[in-house]
């Protein structure tokens, strides 16, 4: 192996250690991060502004307000409800609207809950 990539290696251990937890996509996380026991499955297209901003109409304003939080849940399928951590949200939904009743919230990719 190149001494330089080995020194890399331990450079990058170094700043890894540096971190409190890590962000990942990958399925089954624990193959790549298992010395790191503080890591979230999140999709980085969520932050994609640019893939957003592709699916809008050009001549949309983006002014107008018609929901005050959108959630995209992906669909209800069990890897999903992990990856977009449903549980949580569900919580957070409930809270929300004990709290604002007249919250209007759009979910993407399954139905609310009967409840809401």
């Amino acid at each position: 192996m190149d001494s330089r990539i080995q020194g890399l290696n331990y450079q990058m251990y170094d700043v890894m250690k540096t971190f409190a937890g890590w962000l990942t996509c990958v399925r089954e996380p624990e193959k790549y991060l298992a010395k790191y026991d503080n890591y979230l499955q999140f999709s980085e297209s969520d932050l994609q502004w640019e893939v957003t901003e592709g699916f809008l109409p050009k001549n949309e304003s983006m002014e107008v307000k018609e929901y005050d939080l959108i959630y995209n849940a992906g669909s209800n399928i069990t890897w999903h409800e992990g990856t977009k951590n449903w549980p949580l949200a569900v919580k957070c939904f409930d809270k929300l609207l004990e709290a604002m009743p007249h919250l209007k919230i759009l979910i993407v990719g399954r139905e609310p809950l009967e409840r809401w």
